[in-house]
């Protein structure tokens, strides 16, 4: 009798672990990029005019962003990755807010989870040209779900399910894009980065 006590006990422990298991494997998550799947992103200015590309490449623990701009305002600029693949000059506003699936505060001096797009600024020469290279591990190149692109200022809106695990694709069904603003970002404030001067779509092929 103890014998089948135990056996009946140590069955119905395995099964509560394989439906955990079963349970967890079903949740919503990117699905891993291949290391050296790559994007290249053309930026133009608020004329249309092409001022270098963003090269987005998917590494082991997330993507590479390099960056190769000329023809730029002198300085420092806020550089992050928005909701839309969509890039209408002249305010490239259509790009929507930053991209946020997990629903984040901005900035990197944020006590909580920042936004998935928030990227280190840029800093242009007197020539007007920038070479960078910045690695995220909140974003990828790999597919992932329906998830909500929510913009930074909302709160509550979903557009389908909602993935709040890190990585987040960068190439969901409405695409992404990436934003060169004309201030500096101070990691706190939202408005401090100013307006958009410069967007390139990421988009799957």
């Amino acid at each position: 009798m103890r014998f089948r006590t135990c056996t009946l006990a140590l069955g119905l422990s395995l099964g509560a672990s394989t439906m955990a298991l079963a349970q967890q494997s079903s949740s919503p998550s990117a699905a891993p990029a291949q290391p050296g799947q790559m994007r290249t992103v053309e930026m133009h200015d608020s004329k249309g005019g092409l001022v270098g590309t963003v090269q987005v490449r998917s590494t082991a623990h997330g993507a590479l962003f390099t960056v190769n701009l000329m023809n730029m305002p002198p300085g420092t600029h806020g550089f992050h990755v928005h909701e839309r693949g969509v890039c209408d000059p002249p305010d490239f506003k259509t790009a929507g807010g930053h991209f946020n699936p997990a629903h984040g505060e901005h900035g990197f001096d944020t006590m909580g989870k920042q936004h998935a797009g928030d990227l280190p600024n840029l800093h242009v020469d007197g020539q007007g040209k920038v070479i960078a290279e910045f690695h995220s591990d909140m974003l990828t190149l790999g597919s992932a779900p329906a998830m909500a692109q929510t913009s930074a200022g909302t709160t509550g809106q979903q557009a389908g399910s909602t993935q709040d695990q890190a990585p987040f694709s960068l190439l969901g069904p409405n695409g992404t894009a990436i934003v060169v603003h004309a201030n500096a970002d101070d990691y706190r404030d939202l408005a401090s980065a100013g307006g958009r001067i410069a967007c390139g779509v990421i988009k799957a092929p």
